[in-house]
This record gives C-alpha cells, structure tokens and sequence, in this order.
C-alpha cells in the first residue's frame, strides 16, 4: 500500500521532456519534486531531506551522488540516474545502452516544507540511438530486494540503502540484516523483533562483557594498592611512580586496559546498528508502545513537550529512556574515583546526556533497541558481580605476584630507557 501510494504521488510529480536532436540522436529531460512522505523532514542526521540523494552511477561499478544544491554539477556515460529519498527511490536504468548524464542539480528551499528536494537531470542518446530500451522503476529502499535487481557491470541498486562503510556495513550485511529478516519471517511484531536482536546479540556478546568487567574488578580490588603507591611517590618524579605502578600491574597479571579491549568487539555491531535502524524500511509505520512509526522519533505519550522552540520542539520517550538507562549502567560499573582526575566522574553524567540530545531525532527503534542493549547488559554484569568474589580476587591477584615474571625483549629495552632518561635527569 505504502508503495503504490508512493507511484501515484511521484507520478503527479514527474516530468519527461523527450527532445530530437541532430545526428540520430535526443535528450530526455527528467525533473521530479520529491513530495514529503515522513515526519522528520529537517531535524537531525536521518531526517528525511537528508537521506535524499541524487545517484548515478558507471558501467564499471563506480558511482557517484549530489546531496546539496552547492555541490558541482556533473556529467558523463552513466547506466542509471536514481532520485532517492529516505525509503522511496525512483530510478531510470539503460541495460543495454550507456547515456550521457548532464546538468545534475539537486535545489531546494529550507523553509518551504512541502516537497523534499527538486532533482533535475538531462540525459543525451546519441550514436546510432535507433532503437533504446529504458526501464523505470518506482522502488522500496529495501537493502536485499533492491540487490536482487541485474544491473550487469553497474553498481547495483542496493548502494541507494546506507547501511555503512567498511566492517559497519559487512556486520549490517552478513549479521543483522539475515537475522532481522529470519525474525520478521517468524511473523513477530517489530516491538519484539528489536527486543530479540538485543537478547541474541548481546548473549553473543556475553563472553567479552564478562571479561572486561572481571577485569574491571581486578582494577577496583587493587585500588588500595595503588592508593599506597601514590603516596609513597607523590613527591617523586611521575616516571617513578607510574613505573611503580606498572610493575604492580605486571606482578599481579592485571592489565589497566583489560576492561576496554574486550567491549571493542561490541563497536562494530553498536555502529551497525546506528546506520541499520534509521534505513530500514521496513520499521516505517510501524508502531510499538507510544510510538507510533520506529522508523523515526517518538514523543512523549502525555501531550507535546516542546524543549527548545526552533531545535528541540519534541521529547523522545525512548531517548530519554534510554540515556537514564545509560547513566545507571555508568553508576554500578563506575570505579573508586581518582584523586588526581576528579573531572572523570562528570563524564558519566554529561554522556547520556549527550546521548539524549541525539537521540531525540533519531529512529525510535533504534532508542529502543539501545534500552533493551542496556538492560540486557545490566543483568549480565548483575549475574557476573553476584558469582565474583572480590575477597577470592584479591587472594588470587597475591598468588600472582609469587609467579615469575616474563619480561618481553621489548619491555626489557623500554625499563632501560626509562632507567637511562631516570638517571639524566638526576645528573
């Protein structure tokens, strides 16, 4: 239904100008005013006129786009011109035939919110141009159906989805996409499909969280330790202490950076799924709860509450849920405060802060799905914490400091130097 609604708008808005031109050849001039089709189409990152793009793309798999009317106008032999908005694209496409594309612009007026973007393109067909055939597609920005489509050497349509670069979009890709698509075919309601993600993803993640919080414990339970150190050089050279310190580190088998190494694992689904939620169609119109479409920003349930006129006319629900969920998990995994850095306690308040205010215009779903993570992770670092013993980890880190030490070559050329740049400034 949403597509077919989507044709006949874009259809009362197309035009086509087919002008003859010498030498067996003509021009197609091909303008459309994209018409509003979302909620948000300003506010944010993933608002609707900036999701909206001019693509086209070359014979050999490359492309290219123009988002803003500031941006060059382009030209040369392309297989396909494509006006995408956020979950619609309208694509013209020459299989058999290269067409040379000029004057491309993409104009639009910030203050009149009626359409989108007005995208223009004039595309020449010359050089024995008897016989040409053109398909023209009115298609759902759907990351698998628009792969299906044979585009031969071209880029094929599935580049008009951005589910991110690089390892973000191999994650979208090869994980979250497959198992999103398994979930919806089981036939679950979108509400429960995130919730599911969050379980699965974060029992894959499961092992790492509890490493790093393990580690995290060693850290808290060898604080006295440290405290005594501090002390013992507070009038020494840094270099002293922090060597002191190092060494404390090594004789009992704790790493200081234990405790971030592990969750870098969980980066690349956490920006995945940032780019996932806001492209997929498939959340729009969707509801769930107070939400009525998870494809973009929630509001609050008990009437409007406008934050700042002109920036914030609205409150997010799920964002606000979700930084309070933040700043609690930041509140049970926070450390014994350091003396010499009491600015990083403020950092676990202005975070989920920060959080909010950008997630406020953001997909719902994707809110959603960071309060469910946050909750998921809460419980498992509740279970790690109750079966942890900091008594028997204490005892455990002494018994280490009875073990040899293996020191590296390189360790060994770096307490050198320590010892040699110690004793220069001595002298």
């Amino acid at each position: 239904k949403t597509i077919s609604t989507y044709k006949r708008r874009i259809m009362n808005k197309l035009n086509l100008t087919i002008n003859e031109m010498p030498e067996n050849s003509f021009t197609i001039n091909w303008n459309i005013k994209g018409p509003r089709q979302e909620k948000n189409l300003n506010t944010g990152w993933t608002s609707e006129r900036t999701q909206s793009y001019l693509y086209y793309a070359y014979s050999d798999g490359d492309y290219d786009y123009i988002s803003e009317p500031s941006d060059p106008e382009s030209e040369g032999d392309v297989s396909w011109v494509a006006y995408k908005q956020q979950f619609f694209s309208t694509i013209l496409f020459s299989k058999n035939k290269m067409f040379w594309a000029r004057d491309m612009t993409v104009t639009y007026e910030d203050s009149d919110t009626s359409y989108v973007k007005e995208m223009n393109t004039e595309l020449v067909f010359k050089d024995n141009t008897d016989s040409i055939s053109l398909d023209f597609y009115f298609l759902a920005n759907d990351f698998s159906h628009l792969k299906s489509f044979d585009t031969g050497e071209s880029a094929s349509f599935d580049i008009l989805v951005d589910i991110g670069w690089g390892i973000f979009g191999w994650v979208n890709q090869y994980l979250v996409i497959p198992v999103f698509d398994f979930l919806e075919s089981l036939g679950l309601g979108y509400g429960l499909i995130i919730l599911a993600i969050a379980i699965i993803f974060k029992m894959l993640l499961f092992f790492p969280t509890k490493k790093s919080y393990v580690s995290m414990a060693k850290m808290r339970v060898l604080k006295p330790e440290i405290d005594v150190l501090n002390e013992k050089y507070k009038d020494k050279e840094p270099m002293e202490k922090q060597r002191a310190q190092m060494e404390l580190y090594k004789r009992t088998g704790v790493s200081p950076l234990g405790g971030c190494l592990p969750m870098l694992f969980q980066i690349p689904i956490l920006f995945a799924l940032f780019k996932f939620f806001p492209a997929s169609i498939q959340l729009r119109q969707e509801g769930f709860l107070w939400a009525s479409d998870l494809s973009t920003y929630d509001t609050w349930p008990f009437g409007e509450f406008g934050l700042i006129p002109g920036w914030f006319d609205h409150l997010s629900l799920f964002a606000l849920l979700m930084s309070i969920s933040t700043l609690i998990q930041m509140r049970f995994n926070s450390q014994p405060s350091n003396s010499q850095m009491p600015q990083l306690k403020y950092i676990m308040y202005i975070m989920p802060v920060v959080f909010f205010f950008i997630m406020n215009s953001y997909s719902s779903g994707l809110s959603y799905y960071y309060l469910c993570a946050n909750i998921m992770t809460f419980l498992q670092q509740l279970y790690i914490k109750r079966n942890l013993n900091d008594e028997e980890l204490y005892n455990q880190l002494q018994e280490n400091k009875k073990k040899p030490i293996k020191k590296s070559s390189f360790q060994k050329r770096l307490e050198e130097m320590q010892r040699k740049q110690q004793s220069r400034r001595r002298k």
